[in-house]
């Protein structure tokens, strides 16, 4: 019985751990999604700045062409990121409640 006290709580801590990895990716998403938009701003100011005629937004597209893709680049892996601290978050939540109830459950099964 000692053992399966240790499980659950295991498993409980397990989940919070999650929950805290989540969290920590999470404000790295948010940080990276506020740096990605003002590289963004400032690839669309240099754009048009150059959108006079098609000669100059030309040059306007091959100066930021660089920055776009890695503005891309980086909207990809922070969406993978994103995803990612999702699902952490859920299995979090899951583990926690399920440690917690199993702990619950065997506390009140135990003989008094």
């Amino acid at each position: 019985m000692r053992w399966s006290y240790v499980a659950a709580i295991l498993i409980a801590l397990i989940g919070v751990s999650l929950i805290i990895t989540a969290s920590v990716i999470k404000h790295k998403v948010n940080e990276g999604q506020r740096r990605i938009a003002g590289a963004q701003e400032q690839v669309d100011q240099v754009r048009g700045l150059t959108d006079f005629n098609d000669y100059t937004a030309e040059i306007g597209e091959m100066l930021t062409e660089p920055a776009q893709r890695k503005i891309d680049a980086g909207s990809e892996k922070v969406s993978h990121y994103h995803r990612l601290s999702n699902w952490l978050m859920a299995l979090g939540v899951f583990f926690l409640v399920l440690g917690a109830l199993w702990a619950f459950y065997l506390w009140k099964i135990s003989p008094k």
